[in-house]
């Protein structure tokens, strides 16, 4: 997609290798990680992101900043998930990185595994999809400039 490029070709040195932020990205922290909260925890910089997290990630509270981000960005309606007119939208991002959610997920759908981190009412939206088969959409993504929350 446009823009994309910044992402894809320029490199930066990172432990004597030249990699892309996409690589680092893919390559150097998913593929450690093993874990689909991954995609609530980075973003391209954009509106639709997850939420930008105002303090870092640690170690030894990852676990844990990544199940607050998760619920942080699901319970966002602006970028994670909603209803409108009674259909379950998701951001696109799930969509894009479908393989990852329901293969680390061990095949859970998107209703159910978003209703572990979303808040009531949209929780008891979610469970009640659920169990009808989560008939679902994706909404469309905004591009434009993401900004941190407090």
């Amino acid at each position: 997609f446009d823009g994309a490029g910044f992402f894809v070709t320029t490199d930066f040195e990172v432990a004597r290798d030249r990699l892309s932020l996409s690589e680092i990205r893919h390559e150097r922290i998913r593929a450690l990680e093993l874990d689909w909260r991954d995609h609530a925890a980075m973003n391209w910089a954009s509106r639709s992101s997850p939420p930008l997290r105002p303090t870092l990630y640690e170690k030894k509270a990852l676990p844990e900043q990544l199940r607050d981000q998760m619920q942080e960005w699901v319970d966002d309606p602006d970028r994670g998930v909603r209803v409108e007119d009674g259909t379950i939208l998701f951001n696109p991002i799930f969509d894009w990185q479908a393989r990852d959610f329901d293969f680390w997920s061990a095949g859970q759908d998107l209703c159910e595994l978003t209703s572990f981190y979303a808040s009531d009412p949209l929780k008891q939206k979610l469970e009640a999809a659920s169990k009808q088969g989560c008939p679902h959409d994706f909404f469309e993504f905004d591009w434009s400039l993401n900004v941190a929350k407090h």
